[in-house]
């Protein structure tokens, strides 16, 4: 009767990975809501943080631009809502 709504994990994709200097972060909301973003590398340190403001319901496409930053690897999490997701990337 109900239609399943799908997390925010599953519906978030960072692509290309690995990269170089720039990647995208594709999601999609079930619902309008305040959405931001945190870029750390693995020993914690916040690298970039992106408010991205109240954001409609549907699908998002954002660019990330590294360049200037240290090839290695990254932990992105989006915090959309109530929920937050957290995806491990490379750049190379």
């Amino acid at each position: 009767t109900g239609v399943q709504e799908l997390s925010l994990n599953e519906v978030t994709k960072v692509f290309p990975n690995p990269f170089s200097d720039q990647t995208t972060l594709q999601f999609s909301l079930n619902q309008a809501s305040n959405a931001s973003m945190a870029v750390r590398n693995l020993i914690g340190q916040q690298i970039m943080n992106v408010d991205f403001g109240t954001m409609q319901a549907g699908e998002h496409n954002r660019v990330l631009d590294f360049s200037g930053i240290t090839a290695g690897v990254y932990l992105i999490s989006l915090n959309a809502g109530e929920e937050t997701t957290t995806m491990r990337v490379t750049l190379k």
